[in-house]
């Protein structure tokens, strides 16, 4: 299922953090909870009509691809979030492993979506 981020630390703790949630295996070997997961995030606005026409899709490709974790910034709430990923434009949906931005589509294409993951 699809995840709306509440806060900016939320966001930062989700998609830019990745890298540091760290669990315990063992007292000798630590791995990252997100290492290799790839984060795809859905910038969108309660207003915007292409945003809601997605919405379904998006919830159908967070069950296709069950090992990848979809989210959700409402770019009204979480400004700086937005801000700091650069969007510009709603829908636009990033790609994110291990903190780092593997890609971006701006618009509601859904299959320039599919192709992130």
């Amino acid at each position: 299922p699809v995840r709306v981020l509440a806060s900016d630390s939320e966001y930062d703790q989700e998609v830019l953090g990745s890298r540091s949630v760290l669990v315990a295996v063992s007292l000798l070997f630590y791995f990252s909870f997100n290492l290799f997961r790839q984060v795809i995030v859905d910038f969108f606005a309660t207003w915007c009509g292409p945003c809601q026409a997605i919405e379904p899709a998006m919830e159908n490709l967070s069950r296709t691809y069950p090992n990848a974790r979809f989210v959700k910034v409402d770019v009204d709430r979480l400004q700086r979030s937005a801000q700091s990923a650069g969007v510009r434009a709603m829908p636009t949906i990033h790609a994110y492993r291990d903190g780092r931005q593997l890609g971006e589509v701006v618009g509601a294409d859904m299959g320039a979506i599919e192709s992130l993951i």
